[in-house]
Formats: C-alpha cells, sequence, structure tokens
C-alpha cells in the first residue's frame, strides 16, 4: 500500500468519524435540550394545575363556586394560563392514557410521576400527580404530544447524513490531493533511490529540494544527498582500491614470469644436456641469481603485507648503535655497487621498531646506490630537531623527474623499468619504505632533480633523558 494512500484512508476516516460522530452528538444535545424544556414545562404546569386545584378545593368557597362544576371551573381557569397540552383531571378511569402498566397504579398520595410513551407513530410526554381530598382520590394529568420533537431529531438526522456524505466527497477530495502534494517529494527520493540501486551513484536531489517546502523533508533529502555523497566517495574507493589490486597482481605476475621462464629453461637445459663445467657453472649461477631475485621479491611482498598490522613491538634504540648496525648490513651491498658511504649522525635515543627500521634504511640505501655511478658516495644523516631526530639518505646520481617523484612510492613502480630489472628490482622498495615510516608515524620527504641526485628524509620520536 502506498504512503500517499496510507495518508489519505488514515486521514479520511479521522475526518469522516470527528464530523459523524460530533454532527450526532450535536444533533443529539440538541433534541435532548428540546426534550428537557418540553419536560420541565409540563412538569411545572402539572404543579401549577395540582396548585390551583388544591387551593380552589381546601377554600371556602361561596355557592356561587358550587354552582358550577369545580373541575370544568379549574380547567377553564388553567387552560387560560396554560397552553402546555391537553389536561384532565377526575378519577383513574378519566385520564386519557392509562395502559396496563404501574405508571399509574403505583402512585401514592400527593405524588407526582411522569413518563414518555408512544401511542403508534405518536409520543407523548404524560405527568399525573395522585392527590387525596376528602378520601377520595384524585388524579390530574398534563399530556404533551412531542412527536414533532422526535420527527426533528429524525429530520436532522437525515438531513446531516446528506451533509456528510456530500462533506466526504469534498474532504476525500482534498485530502486525496494533500496526501499526493506531500508525498510527491517522497516519490522523487523513492525514483532517486531506484536510480542508485541500479548503479547510478551520481544522481542527487538538488531538484527536490528545491520543491520542498517542509523543514523535515527538506532535512531528510539533504541527509539523503550527504548519505549518497559518502557512498559514491566510498564506491570510488573500493574502485581505486581493486583497481591497484589488479595492477598489483598484474605487476606482480610479469615480475614472476620472466625470471621463473628463465629459471625453468636453464634448469631443463642442465637436466636435459651434459654440457661442459664452464657452461653449467654460467647456467647455475644465473638460476641462483634469478633465484635470489625472486626471494628478495616474496621478501619485500610479504614485509608489505605484514605491515597492514598495527601492533609491533617498539622500544628505545641509541642511534649510533643503530647506524653501526647498519653498516655491517650494508658491507656487501656497497662492495657490489662499488659505492662509499658517509655518515652525519647525532647521539640520541630514539623510539622506533629496529627490524623495519633497518628494512628502510637497507632500501634507500639500495634505491640509492642503483641511482648512482661506480665511487659515487651516499650520505646518511641523523640530525635532531626538538622531539623529533630526522634521518635522510641522500644520493648524488641520476636523479628522478617531477613526474615520476609523484609516483615512486607505489608498489611495483619503476622509473627506469629496463635499469631496475637488471639489477634485480622489483619496485616494492620504497611502497616498503613509505609503510614504515607511517608505522613510525612519519612521511617520507623526497627531494629530487635530474643529474644532481636524490634526498629521501623522515623522522622518528626521540626519547628524551629525565
Amino acid at each position: 500500500m502506498r504512503f500517499s494512500f496510507k495518508i489519505f484512508i488514515i486521514s479520511f476516516f479521522l475526518v469522516i468519524s470527528l464530523l459523524g460522530v460530533g454532527g450526532f452528538l450535536i444533533i443529539n444535545s440538541n433534541f435532548n435540550n428540546e426534550l428537557l424544556i418540553k419536560k420541565d414545562s409540563t412538569i411545572n404546569s402539572n404543579k401549577m394545575l395540582t396548585m390551583i386545584y388544591y387551593s380552589i378545593s381546601l377554600n371556602d368557597l361561596n355557592e356561587y363556586v358550587y354552582e358550577f362544576n369545580i373541575t370544568d371551573y379549574i380547567l377553564k381557569q388553567f387552560q387560560n394560563i396554560s397552553n402546555n397540552g391537553e389536561v384532565f383531571i377526575g378519577e383513574k378511569a378519566n385520564l386519557k392514557y392509562i395502559d396496563n402498566s404501574t405508571f399509574i397504579n403505583e402512585l401514592n398520595d400527593n405524588e407526582q410521576a411522569s413518563r414518555i410513551f408512544k401511542n403508534g407513530e405518536q409520543s407523548f410526554f404524560q405527568v399525573v400527580t395522585k392527590l387525596n381530598i376528602n378520601d377520595e382520590d384524585i388524579y390530574l394529568e398534563n399530556l404533551v404530544d412531542i412527536t414533532n420533537i422526535y420527527e426533528l431529531r429524525s429530520q436532522n438526522y437525515k438531513f446531516y447524513c446528506l451533509f456528510l456524505i456530500i462533506g466526504s466527497l469534498i474532504s476525500s477530495s482534498i485530502i486525496a490531493f494533500f496526501s499526493i502534494y506531500i508525498t510527491s517529494p517522497l516519490k522523487k527520493l523513492q525514483q532517486t533511490t531506484n536510480q542508485i540501486a541500479s548503479g547510478n551513484f551520481s544522481i542527487r536531489n538538488d531538484d527536490t529540494l528545491k520543491a520542498m517546502k517542509s523543514p523535515e523533508l527538506v532535512a531528510l533529502a539533504t541527509d539523503f544527498n550527504n548519505m549518497t555523497n559518502r557512498v559514491e566517495d566510498y564506491i570510488k574507493e573500493l574502485e581505486d582500491y581493486n583497481e591497484r589490486q589488479e595492477n598489483f597482481i598484474s605487476r606482480f605476475t610479469h615480475e614472476l614470469k620472466t625470471p621463473l621462464t628463465s629459471i625453468i629453461g636453464y634448469a631443463d637445459i642442465l637436466r636435459t644436456y651434459d654440457i661442459e663445467p664452464k657452461k653449467r657453472y654460467e647456467l647455475a649461477n644465473y638460476i641462483f641469481k634469478e633465484g635470489k631475485r625472486l626471494e628478495d621479491l616474496s621478501f619485500h611482498l610479504l614485509n608489505l603485507i605484514i605491515l597492514k598490522q598495527d601492533k609491533f613491538p617498539f622500544k628505545t634504540y641509541n642511534s649510533k648503535q643503530l647506524f653501526r648496525e647498519l653498516t655491517q648490513t650494508l658491507a656487501i651491498l656497497l662492495k657490489k655497487y662499488s659505492i662509499n658511504l658517509e655518515f652525519n649522525i647525532e647521539e640520541v635515543n630514539i623510539f622506533i621498531e629496529p627490524v623495519l627500521l633497518k628494512s628502510l634504511l637497507y632500501n634507500l640505501v639500495d634505491n640509492a646506490c642503483k641511482a648512482s655511478e661506480e665511487n659515487n658516495k651516499i650520505i646518511i644523516s641523523g640530525i635532531k630537531n626538538d622531539n623529533l631526530y630526522i634521518i635522510s639518505v641522500q644520493d648524488f646520481g641520476k636523479g628522478i623527474d617531477e613526474e615520476n617523484l609523484k609516483k615512486v612510492t607505489e608498489p611495483f613502480y619503476m622509473v627506469d623499468k629496463s635499469r631496475a630489472r637488471k639489477q634485480g628490482g622489483a619496485g616494492l622498495g620504497l611502497a616498503l619504505c613509505k609503510e614504515i615510516a607511517t608505522l613510525h608515524k612519519s612521511e617520507l620527504l623526497i627531494t629530487s632533480k635530474l643529474g644532481v641526485g636524490t634526498k629521501i628524509s623522515f623522522s622518528v620520536e626521540v626519547v628524551n633523558d629525565k
């Protein structure tokens, strides 16, 4: 059931119920007031008749009065002052309506009683007073025809029913119009929702907002737009993430394909043919190098995955001790590329994860070696700056242009792909470094100029001595 139809049904029945109940209550109230007025008037007339009759009957009347029938005299006098229905005086048998009810029979002396009764299609209000004068029961009756009061109520009922039918038709049209008008923005919201559900995340409710007059609906549409913006942003993030994942997988697959093909090919030659020792050594050496490159690639990839964790054993570490241990690790690498290493180190205590930080520095020096010519130098510096310890690795090699500088921290991105593969690179080093720097609440600051060299800096926290 549509919301507009629900509004229409509820509003319609509410209006009709209020009009119906209210109208019939008003009609009944008027009817009861009219009936009460007539009853009070008739009862008072009967009391007046009783007083007149009682007064005349007990007074010492002159002979002139007794020349007339006392009942006729009283009726004549009473009718001169009251036109309220019919009046009867006399014995019970002389009353106009005495039917089989106990109404008359239960009257005590000097007691008044009243009732409403129907005679055919007519309705009457009857008031009777019983007097006992000189051991004689006298009944005084006032009888009023109240049929017109009941007929008026019936006519009012019929008229109001007709009014209610016409009013219901008019009110239903008005309610239907306003229910459609009120819910039309919601219908537009529904249409927008359907389009979003079908994949159109760019649609908004700007036109709907302009048409809305209710602050509540405006707030609803605004919140809906905000929600849609967030959903669209989230979808874009997911799409970007998926794209990065696809690029990651495709590039990683590509990196694996070349060395694996070579390894399998050369291994097949070694196991198939009987070749001279020197050639066998060259093939085995090539397989060894390609295997090492795959090993490095796997370790880099594993480190990237592990770094998605958020808890690592950080500890206080002396800066000179860190670089002294790093020098031992770098000895083979520096010898391989014939690079000289210089240090400019300020000794302080720093708060780090030593294994990961050594990996970061090793990758930075490895990249610097690959970018440098033989017999060039690399400078590693560590300078205290307030509560931070700024570490930087600077080379004087080829440098990086601005376009590539923005992408060097992306996984598998390589500025010079042919040179990187020839040297065993996979383009994961700086991506790993970026992750490790982030874990140390820092980021890589890279400055470079073609033909001059590159400097990469980051910071760690200083442990102040107390």
